[in-house]
């Protein structure tokens, strides 16, 4: 003789339910998570790029720079960075050999580098380094030249730079946004 199998009783549907939706409910909390800490790895691996290709720049030039030549500039109501380097070989032959530059930190919090040829300042590129900046400080030292960013966030990286030739005992520079 066969025994009929007893339907699920209504505790039992609901005991299953409830154990179904605490499993889902942990399960998207941690997939939120997850994806939340994705984004903010992203956001962090632009930032650090960006602060990477920013101090590459930066010895690229102050390794070809005159350390004399160094001085401050107010320009546009910004305060402003002056210095004579050498940029060697360029694809637009006007901006090759000594030039001058300028790194300016504008009123939106964009440090920009402004260069343009001794003999001809009318011809300027410039170029973005760096977006969201509060301030910047340059520190001129006897053989090196320490540069402090600080982020509208409050994030603060210290870049140190050393001069391939000697450098009279400096001071500091300070340029920051009104």
């Amino acid at each position: 003789m066969k025994t009929a199998k007893a339907p699920f009783t209504l505790i039992e549907v609901i005991l299953a339910l409830g154990l179904t939706s605490i499993i889902l409910f942990f399960l998207f909390a941690s997939l939120r998570s997850s994806t939340f800490i994705s984004s903010k790895l992203a956001k962090e691996r632009i930032s650090t790029a960006s602060r990477d290709l920013f101090y590459q720049r930066l010895l690229q030039i102050f390794s070809k720079v005159d350390p004399k030549s160094l001085s401050i500039e107010k320009t546009n109501g910004a305060a402003s960075l002056y210095f004579i380097f050498d940029n060697g070989a360029d694809p637009n032959p006007l901006f090759a050999g000594k030039m001058e530059g300028l790194f300016i930190l504008n009123l939106n919090g964009s440090l920009v580098l402004e260069i343009h040829p001794i003999n001809d300042p009318l011809s300027n590129r410039k170029e973005l380094l760096l977006e969201g900046i509060k301030s910047v400080e340059w520190h001129v030292l006897k053989k090196s030249l320490s540069v402090k960013v600080t982020e509208k966030n409050d994030r603060s990286d210290r870049y140190p730079i050393f001069f391939p030739s000697e450098n009279e005992p400096g001071h500091l520079i300070r340029s920051s946004t009104v």
